[in-house]
This record gives structure tokens, C-alpha cells and sequence, in this order.
């Protein structure tokens, strides 16, 4: 990100923006991304909760290259946070004829860079983890900076998502962090979200489907077998005819 003068913060968003746009499969994408609201003198030390999630939509298309994307996420990104105080929710819903639009981000972004230690009376300190929830979501990105390690953490609505989902989410999205790294100049559609591992199960495992039938019966006699012990069961589906 520094090689293109972007920050490290709009890699991650950009990233995640173009996964969620890859299984989604929508050309525009709104993440709601966290500002800290603290953006004035005085506001770092004051206690209260200033948070909140504001908009950040871009149109992406499979010829797009990542580089320039990023850079619009970058730019994108670097108005929200010049504007953050001025967003409010009465301007989508009022504009929203049908009114069906939730007043919250179904998927969130939220990046937080922890300080070093500190010392104090032979003391070092240091933060551990710290977590706000401060708004609805179905699904969330988070990716905390310490000490040049980065890790990154999937807050999810079990309605909506399983532990599966989630931990094939992740690695997806690790995959599309190493093929951007290496491939900045690709186009969206070159970039790959899929394992080796993934792809191997899906190609060969989920694949594997032999089955041993018994060599001394016909076809028809596995049929009325088959029959005898699930006679319930639907045997052969045409249109909108059942058997």
C-alpha cells in the first residue's frame, strides 16, 4: 500500500469490498466503514462513544484492474472521513420511495491501528483487545494494526451465517490479500478467492461419489430395493410431475 501511496486501511476495505462483490454477485457494493468521530481538537481524550458506520459504495466490473480501484477507495475513503459529521440516515430513507431500506449496514468495515507499549514507573502497558458494537449488522470486517502484525476478525449474525460460511469466508479473503499483494495490475476477474485446499475439495473430493453396487443385481432390482425401504420417498421428478 505505501508503494502506492495508499493507505493500509483502504487495501483492506478495497479487498473486502471486491470479495463481498465476487459472491454477491451485485455491481454495486456499500460497505459501511467505522469512523472513530473524533476528527477535532480536543474530541482524542473525551470520553463518550463516537463511533459510527458511514457509506462507502463503488461500481465494479470484472475488467477493472485492482490498482485503480484501490485508488478510488483511497480517495473515496479519505472524503468520508473529511465528512463524517454530515451523514445522516434521513437522507436515504427519505429518499427511499418504497421504504424498505434498513437503517443500518448489512456489511461493515472497521480497521483500528492499536499503540505501541507504554511505559510507565518500570511499567509497560499495553492493549490487549477492545471491542464496541455500536449498530446492526449481518456482517463484519475487522482488521486491528499492532506493532506491524495484522489481524483480522469476522463478526457475524448466526441467523444468517454459520461457522462454516465464516471460516470459508476467511479463507477466501486471505487469498485475495496474497493475490493482490502479488498481482496489483490484474484485472478483477484474474483475481482468485479459492484455495488450493478449497479447490481440491471442491474438484476432488466433493466429487468423489463412487459408489459400490452389488455385481450379482439388475438396475430394476436396486430400483424396487430401494423402494421397499423408503416407500415415501420421491423417486423420479419431470416438470411438474412426481413419482
Amino acid at each position: 500500500s505505501q508503494h502506492h501511496k495508499v493507505s493500509i486501511s483502504s487495501f483492506l476495505v478495497t479487498c473486502w469490498q471486491i470479495l463481498l462483490w465476487k459472491l454477491i454477485m451485485q455491481p454495486d457494493i456499500l460497505v459501511g466503514i467505522a469512523c472513530n468521530g473524533r476528527k477535532y481538537e480536543g474530541l482524542d481524550d473525551a470520553l463518550g462513544l463516537f463511533l459510527r458506520y458511514l457509506p462507502l459504495q463503488i461500481n465494479l466490473k470484472e475488467n477493472y484492474h485492482f490498482i485503480d480501484v484501490l485508488k478510488q477507495v483511497n480517495e473515496l475513503v479519505q472524503d468520508i472521513l473529511t465528512w463524517q459529521e454530515y451523514f445522516t440516515w434521513e437522507q436515504i430513507t427519505t429518499g427511499n420511495e418504497q421504504g424498505n431500506l434498513p437503517s443500518f449496514f448489512p456489511f461493515c468495515f472497521e480497521f483500528e491501528e492499536l499503540f505501541p507499549q507504554k511505559i510507565a514507573a518500570d511499567v509497560t502497558f499495553s492493549i490487549h483487545k477492545r471491542y464496541a458494537c455500536t449498530d446492526r449488522f449481518k456482517l463484519k470486517l475487522i482488521c486491528r494494526l499492532q506493532d506491524k502484525s495484522l489481524t483480522t476478525e469476522f463478526h457475524y449474525d448466526a441467523n444468517v451465517f454459520s461457522t462454516a460460511d465464516i471460516r470459508c469466508l476467511a479463507e477466501q479473503f486471505s487469498t485475495l490479500l496474497a493475490n493482490t499483494s502479488q498481482h496489483p495490475e490484474a484485472q478483477l476477474s484474474e483475481l482468485e478467492i479459492i484455495s488450493d485446499i478449497e479447490r481440491y475439495k471442491l474438484l476432488v473430493e466433493f466429487n468423489n461419489t463412487r459408489v459400490d453396487y452389488p455385481q450379482n443385481s439388475c438396475i430394476h432390482h436396486l430400483f424396487e430395493e430401494q423402494v421397499t425401504r423408503t416407500p415415501n420417498n420421491i423417486a423420479v421428478v419431470f416438470e411438474n410431475q412426481q413419482l
